[in-house]
């Protein structure tokens, strides 16, 4: 019975916890209907891209230097 109420109180303590931390998890809805979002996906995306590339060819770069 203990462990029952033990682990309700904490499931309740993470819940209040969540919610105080969703408003900052969630953008703005005007920053959606601003483009803000839009704009911000596609920059972190060809970012994303770019790293990715250098990272991969870097890396074939390496193997292709130790296998020769």
């Amino acid at each position: 019975m203990i462990r029952a109420f033990a682990t309700v109180l904490i499931v309740y303590f993470c819940y209040l916890d969540f919610v105080d931390d969703l408003s900052d998890w969630l953008p703005a809805w005007g920053a959606i209907y601003g483009g803000q979002i839009i704009g911000q996906t596609v920059i972190l995306g060809i970012l994303a891209l770019i790293v990715f590339g250098t990272v991969v060819g870097l890396g074939y770069r390496f193997l292709d230097w130790i296998f020769e």
